[in-house]
């Protein structure tokens, strides 16, 4: 499934970035679930915030989830 969530970095100030959320299966993510998904950001800062080991928020108006980045990957078009 996809989702478009904007990403709250943790480290140093707070800066949304735009998301594209990605998990395998068909449920939606849940309150109080866990889950592996992968985030596609579109931020030309993105790698200044977001590194392994930093925790992130899921953000919608408020914190929707969280988690702890286990590893970056980088493409033609920039840190995903």
């Amino acid at each position: 499934m996809i989702a478009a969530l904007p990403l709250r970095a943790d480290g140093g100030p707070a800066r949304l970035l735009p998301a594209e959320i990605l998990w395998d299966g068909d449920e939606p993510l849940r309150p109080g679930g866990h889950a592996t998904v992968t985030a596609r950001v579109s931020d030309d800062h993105a790698d200044a915030y977001l590194d392994a080991g930093e925790r992130f928020a899921l953000w919608s108006g408020g914190e929707v989830g969280h988690g702890t980045i286990y590893r970056r990957v980088f493409t033609d078009y920039g840190p995903s």
